[in-house]
């Protein structure tokens, strides 16, 4: 079977990538992470201080891999990034005694970004955090432009861009009608599919964020944050790497 994206959501500390990364970065084309590498849920048991270490670790473990990795900005990682982005988003669980530490860790990675363009099964796929719904996309197609994982990836080069980033849905307890590509609920989706690739949008989007015990598969869509990393196939299939 021919493997193309080795996948990772949401990570918070935890070390579940490990494994899959050592196993499968060799057979496939591209590896994207999904984002949220900091903030680690205190039931969970992993200081903020594991999680700083964590993320030491996987910025080693990937560096021979630079060429073919791309790595996303989730909600968890945006309030340390930008200031005007938390007075007006800040996620819960962040590090205040480390917040200095973890911005200056994550605004010297330069390769982060919001979005990743993918191609798989003969579909068109756009993989960010949160996924992004077609209200908040039309808000904002003035400032966005045509809509590409490019376009978006400006959106942090402005004032304008971190606060289009900055809005939360109100199914999240948020003010905005839905969230953005670092804030959707999964809800947000059903509700708002984007256009497809032949109307100048995608026919599939994966993402992570509203988490759940195992992934959600739609028609148009994959949700998969569950704590496991998943593949997908040069056909588009996704499969968890538990087991594989």
């Amino acid at each position: 079977m021919d493997y193309k994206y080795l996948i990772i959501p949401d990570i918070h500390g935890r070390e579940f990538w490990k494994e899959p990364l050592e196993k499968f970065s060799g057979k496939v084309e591209h590896i994207i992470f999904i984002g949220d590498y900091f903030d680690p849920y205190p039931i969970e048991r992993i200081s903020e201080k594991d999680g700083i270490n964590n993320w030491h670790e996987l910025v080693e473990c990937i560096k021979p891999l630079q060429d073919r990795t791309t790595m996303l900005i989730g909600n968890h990682d945006a309030h340390y990034m930008n200031q005007l982005y938390d007075s007006l988003a800040r996620s819960t669980r962040k590090s205040e005694w480390y917040d200095k530490e973890i911005g200056d860790l994550l605004n010297d990675c330069h390769d982060l970004q919001v979005a990743y363009d993918g191609e798989a099964g003969g579909r068109k796929i756009l993989f960010t955090h949160a996924g992004v719904n077609a209200d908040w996309y039309n808000r904002h197609k003035d400032l966005i432009g045509n809509l590409c994982a490019a376009n978006l990836n400006k959106l942090t080069a402005t004032d304008e861009g971190w606060k289009a980033l900055a809005e939360i849905g109100r199914t999240r307890w948020g003010s905005s009608p839905t969230g953005s590509p670092l804030w959707a609920d999964i809800s947000e989706h059903d509700s708002s599919p984007l256009p497809t690739a032949s109307q100048g949008g995608y026919d599939f989007q994966v993402f992570g964020h509203t988490r759940k015990d195992s992934p959600i598969m739609e028609d148009r869509f994959a949700m998969l944050d569950s704590r496991q990393c998943f593949v997908m196939t040069a056909e588009g299939e996704i499969l968890s790497t538990n087991g594989l």
